[in-house]
């Protein structure tokens, strides 16, 4: 399917493709992933958007009293994998255990979805479905790199955990501080934490 040439065409063109995407979101709706573009206010209108597939996915455990910091790696490893995207979230309620709200880049555009109804939903199905487990695959082994590294300087879950508790023999702010600079010399991502609102956000966005 070829971009069309006048602003009305592509008019045109978007609400069809649209009604394509909301259709395969109908079918797919118990799934909790959807198709959808990302528009941002300097957009041009009639520009191709890019296809995001837009899900939450679960980072830290559903227990409340479970400690936050063992599990920063598996957001930060999210968040990374999002990095140069339109996906980033802008901040992530670190108490919710709702999971992170993402929209995940298809790098395929709403010109390249066929005109074919049947072809459509076939073809946005398997974008939707390659394009999330994909990218749970490279959250995962990103995740897994830091968790490697992290053993050599003598860290793993279990660790972290019982400092986060403040267990005794894990209770030193030294060790605590050093775990820090280990994320944030992995982690490309600059974060900070704002303690008080429970929110994590970056210092690029601010």
């Amino acid at each position: 399917m070829t971009v069309p040439d006048s602003v009305e065409d592509r008019a045109f063109c978007f609400d069809e493709q649209m009604t394509r995407l909301n259709l395969v979101n109908l079918i797919n709706r118990k799934s909790g992933a959807r198709l959808a573009v990302v528009r941002m206010p300097g957009d041009v209108p009639g520009i191709d958007y890019e296809i995001h597939v837009t899900t939450r996915l679960a980072w830290r455990c559903e227990e409340l009293n479970r400690p936050t910091l063992p599990r920063m790696p598996r957001l930060l490893s999210i968040v990374e994998s999002l990095r140069g995207t339109r996906g980033v979230p802008y901040e992530i309620d670190l108490e919710s255990t709702d999971g992170v709200a993402v929209y995940i880049p298809t790098n395929k555009g709403l010109s390249t979805i066929p005109s074919s109804p049947l072809e459509a939903v076939s073809y946005l199905n398997s974008l939707l479905d390659s394009t999330l487990s994909h990218f749970v695959a490279t959250v995962e082994e990103v995740e897994g790199y830091f968790w490697r590294m992290a053993k050599q300087h003598n860290f793993s879950e279990a660790i972290v955990e019982k400092m986060a508790r403040g267990e005794k023999g894990f209770d030193s702010h030294a060790l605590l501080c050093q775990f820090e600079r280990l994320l944030s010399s992995f982690f490309s991502v600059k974060f900070r934490v704002h303690t008080a609102e429970s929110l994590l956000s970056w210092e690029d966005q601010q």
